[in-house]
C-alpha cells in the first residue's frame, strides 16, 4: 500500500518514525512544496515536491485578498495527479488548504489531528494570519467527507467532536517516539559540562522548544532567578529559536542569570538523546492562550524515553503524555513559584530521580514506543481501502 504524508511543513522527527510503517506492508512518501522540503530529503523516503501557491504572497495587495477569501497558503499545484499516484494520502488538521486538496481529490484521506481547540479557525476570523492557512469551509467539508481522523489526543478527539466529526470516525492514536533512540545511555557528563562551562557537580535543567510565549520560557526564568538564590549549583540549557529569543536574552541579563543559563539556537536531532541523558531534569513550562493549548508535548516523550524525570504543566495534552507523580510532575501554568516546588524535590532527591526516571522509561515503552503506535497507524490507513 503506497501511503502519501501531505505536509505544509514536514518536520524530520515525525517523518523519520513513519518510515517504520514499511514493516507492515506499507510504503510512505511525501507530498510538500517545494520550498519546505530540504529536511525531508535526509530520509529514505520518496518526495513529491510541488509549487506552491504561497508566491501570490509577494503581491502584496493580491496576497491579502486572495488569502483572505481563498486561503492559498499551503495550497499546491499538480496535486491532483501527485494524489493518485497514492492508495491513501494523510495531511493534518481539518482546516488546512492541503487537507481540502486532499478529501476533494478522491483519495480515501485519513487525518492527523494535532489541534485541540474547536472551532479554533472560525473563531475571529478578521485575524489575518489565521486565515492564511486555515479556512472555516475547508473544515466544515473535510469534517464531513475525510474517510477517517486519527486524534493524537483524547482532548483533540473531543474537539473533533465538537467541529462535527462523527464519534465513529475518529481514533485516539497518541505521537510515537524512536526508543532506540531516545534511551538511556551512558555519557561522559564531565565532558558534556565542561563543553558548556559548568562544573562537574552542577545540576542542570533543559528546555527544548520555540521561544514563543505559549512555551512558558518567561516563568522558567523567574524560577531560575529563585533557584539560583537557593542553590548556586543549578544550571539551565534553553534549546530553541523563535520571536521571544532576543527579549529572552535580555531577560537573562536583567535577572543576571547569565552565569547560569546558555541559549543554544539548535542541536542536530539525532544528537538529542545526548543531551538529555546529561540532564537531571527535563523542564516544560507551557501555557494556555487564546488560540494555542498544547497539543502533545514530543519532547517530553524523548526525555522521558531516555530516562529523565520531567516537570510540566496542566495544559492542553500534557497530562495524557506525563504520568503525574510518577514520571514527574504537572503543576498549573503560569506558576512558576508551584514549578519551582517540584524541580527543587527532584535536584534535592537523588534517589527520587532515579525513581522518576525509570519508571518515564518503563512507561513510555508500554505507551508510546514507535513500534506500538506504527502498528496502530497501519491498521487505521489499511482500514479505509475498499
Amino acid at each position: 500500500m503506497k501511503l502519501g504524508i501531505i505536509r505544509e511543513q514536514p518536520k524530520i522527527w515525525e517523518l523519520s518514525l513513519l518510515e517504520g510503517l514499511s514493516k507492515y506492508e506499507i510504503s510512505p512518501g511525501v507530498i510538500c512544496p517545494i520550498n519546505k522540503s530540504s529536511s525531508v530529503l535526509k530520509l529514505d523516503m520518496h518526495v513529491d515536491r510541488l509549487l506552491s501557491y504561497e508566491f501570490f504572497n509577494k503581491i502584496p495587495l493580491l496576497s491579502k485578498f486572495l488569502q483572505y477569501r481563498y486561503s492559498l497558503n499551503g495550497r499546491m499545484f499538480n496535486f491532483n495527479k501527485t494524489a493518485k499516484k497514492y492508495d491513501v494520502l494523510s495531511p493534518i488538521e481539518i482546516g488546512w488548504a492541503s487537507t481540502y486538496q486532499a478529501v476533494k481529490s478522491g483519495v480515501p484521506t485519513v487525518v492527523k489531528v494535532w489541534e485541540n481547540i474547536p472551532y479554533n479557525w472560525d473563531l475571529f476570523p478578521y485575524l489575518d494570519k489565521i486565515r492564511k492557512t486555515r479556512n472555516p469551509k475547508f473544515a466544515k467539508y473535510v469534517a464531513k467527507n475525510a474517510a477517517l481522523f486519527l486524534a493524537a489526543s483524547e482532548l483533540s478527539k473531543e474537539a473533533l467532536i465538537l467541529n462535527g466529526v462523527t464519534e465513529e470516525k475518529i481514533r485516539v492514536i497518541y505521537e510515537g517516539v524512536d526508543t532506540n533512540l531516545f534511551k538511556p545511555m551512558k555519557v561522559d557528563k564531565e565532558k558534556f559540562r565542561k563543553k558548556y562551562g559548568f562544573s562537574v557537580d552542577d545540576k542542570i535543567l533543559l528546555f527544548i522548544g520555540r521561544l514563543v510565549w505559549e512555551k512558558g520560557v518567561r516563568d522558567l526564568l523567574f524560577m531560575m532567578k529563585s533557584l539560583v538564590s537557593e542553590k548556586k549549583n543549578v544550571k539551565l540549557i534553553i534549546i530553541g529559536e523563535g520571536p521571544l529569543k532576543k527579549s529572552i536574552k535580555e531577560a537573562i541579563n536583567v535577572l543576571k542569570l547569565d552565569k547560569n543559563v546558555i541559549m543554544i539556537d539548535r542541536i542536530d536531532f539525532f544528537s538529542l538523546p545526548e543531551v538529555y541523558n546529561n540532564t537531571d531534569v527535563f523542564v516544560l513550562p507551557s501555557m494556555p492562550l487564546l488560540r494555542f493549548t498544547e497539543q502533545f508535548g514530543k519532547v517530553l516523550t524523548e526525555a522521558m524515553s531516555c530516562g529523565v524525570p520531567v516537570v510540566s504543566t496542566l495544559c492542553g495534552g500534557i497530562p495524557e503524555v506525563v504520568d503525574d507523580g510518577k514520571a514527574g510532575f504537572l503543576v498549573p501554568p503560569c506558576n512558576w513559584v508551584k514549578l519551582k516546588e517540584s524541580v527543587m524535590n527532584l535536584l534535592e532527591d537523588e534517589d527520587l530521580r532515579k525513581k522518576m526516571g525509570k519508571h518515564a522509561r518503563e512507561y513510555i515503552l508500554n505507551k508510546f514506543d514507535s513500534d506500538l503506535i506504527n502498528k496502530k497507524l497501519a491498521e487505521a490507513y489499511k482500514s479505509v481501502i475498499k
